[in-house]
């Protein structure tokens, strides 16, 4: 019976065989020029390694789920902490800066935002982090889509410009209250409740600014504004599954009456 040795020799000289088989024929140049490839490609893989290695230190498991940790930056000078979520099933990563250095602070926050991550994911929604302005647009794409002159057969370009100002007041509104920069999931459907008091009081602009038409808007104007962002948050953010239903802001409508 052959030694394990004699049959590691044996199949070191069938594979070397074969690599000679492979190469005969090809110049030394290209050969050269081969290995080196080789050489470059294996060098860069272990650089990514390696600079990952440094990106994800002092990493620490959430809830038990090797899929879900928080971790430091070795490349910024802030050290704050980081959360990375990833599902093998979706194939989605979320990244969110805990902005804090502080672990335990760290650690609670993520445990929160983890809860609420995997809910999403559960209910098959997206992980894409949506601003409001975001969303704004991919509506209003589609909106501009459907402008036409052939009556009720879409909008007119009228029409497409009032709505583009709903929106103008809509961000306003979020900037006012410092959530322009919050993804839409992460808006408490109570916080946008008194959009249309907000909208009440703001002063009239461009043509009515002009004409010196300082009277307050209708509360059937307002309510019409509150409906063409809640159709903007239902067509395309529950649809395309950014947010679920109970995520739609929740925006009290003004009692309808004459204001003037």
């Amino acid at each position: 019976m052959d030694t394990q040795e004699q049959i590691s020799n044996r199949n070191s000289t069938a594979k070397a065989e074969e690599i000679a088989a492979l190469l005969k024929g090809v110049d030394t140049e290209t050969l050269a020029l081969a290995l080196e490839s080789i050489k470059n490609a294996t060098k860069a893989t272990e650089e990514l390694d390696e600079q990952k290695l440094k990106c994800h230190q002092e990493k620490e498991i959430i809830w038990g789920d090797e899929n879900a940790y928080i971790y430091r930056r070795g490349n910024t000078k802030k050290r704050y902490w980081y959360l990375r979520i990833y599902n093998k099933d979706t194939k989605q990563r979320y990244v969110k800066s805990l902005e804090t250095t502080d672990k335990v602070k760290a650690v609670t926050e993520a445990r929160v935002i983890y809860q609420q991550i995997t809910d999403k994911m559960s209910r098959g929604e997206k992980l894409s982090n949506l601003l409001t302005a975001d969303l704004v647009k991919k509506y209003l794409a589609k909106e501009e889509l459907k402008i036409t002159d052939i009556p009720k057969q879409g909008i007119t370009k009228g029409r497409f410009r009032v709505k583009k100002q709903c929106y103008d007041y809509w961000i306003e509104y979020l900037t006012s209250l410092g959530l322009d920069k919050t993804p839409i999931d992460m808006i408490a459907p109570d916080k946008t409740r008194n959009f249309g008091y907000w909208l009440q009081q703001l002063p009239k602009r461009g043509r009515f600014k002009a004409s010196g038409d300082t009277t307050p808007r209708s509360s059937e104007v307002i309510n019409n504004v509150i409906s063409e962002i809640l159709k903007c948050y239902k067509d395309v953010a529950v649809r395309d599954r950014y947010i679920s239903r109970d995520q739609v802001p929740d925006i009290d409508k003004l009692t309808h009456k004459d204001n003037r």
